[in-house]
């Protein structure tokens, strides 16, 4: 973990990581993920951005991705499965 300062107790409030991903998950997030990594040149400046923080299962994120076709969604989660979860409805 890195360094920590000395007398604060090191706490952690939740999972360090979570369930060992199945093959195609793990696949999503090796090779699918790193595909769909955006620059700034990759927005119009007239589209509508919209950020989501800690998306879950992705739910939510996928509904707004329906109902606003015309909105760029920024998603972000911190866990792995969380993360393979939208994209498995995604990626056939």
């Amino acid at each position: 973990m890195g360094d920590w300062p000395e007398g604060v107790p090191q706490r952690l409030y939740g999972r360090r990581r979570g369930h060992k991903l199945r093959p195609r998950p793990d696949r999503l997030i090796g090779q699918t993920l790193p595909a769909w990594r955006f620059t700034d040149t990759g927005f119009a400046a007239s589209r509508p951005l919209w950020l989501e923080v800690g998306f879950g299962g992705g739910e939510h994120t996928l509904a707004l991705l329906a109902a606003h076709p015309e909105t760029a969604i920024i998603a972000g989660e911190v866990y792995e499965t969380g993360i393979c979860s939208p994209l498995t409805e995604l990626v056939p």
